[in-house]
């Protein structure tokens, strides 16, 4: 699945937002840190993702 930056952004703060207000989560760093950490896994994910699709479809071409 891809996500636009924008989508990204708007995922992670929302999902963030309502495990703060359930009181799941507490943040012990700035909150802008913690949204900008989390979309920097988010991308690197992604990156694994794309690259493993590659590899897939090498392997398939082979």
């Amino acid at each position: 699945m891809k996500l636009t930056d924008k989508q990204a952004q708007k995922l992670v703060t929302f999902i963030l937002s309502e495990l703060k207000n359930q009181s799941i989560i507490q943040y012990k760093a700035d909150e802008a840190k913690v949204v900008q950490r989390c979309l920097e896994i988010i991308k690197e994910d992604f990156r694994k993702e794309a690259a493993l699709d590659a590899e897939v479809h090498k392997m398939m071409d082979d």
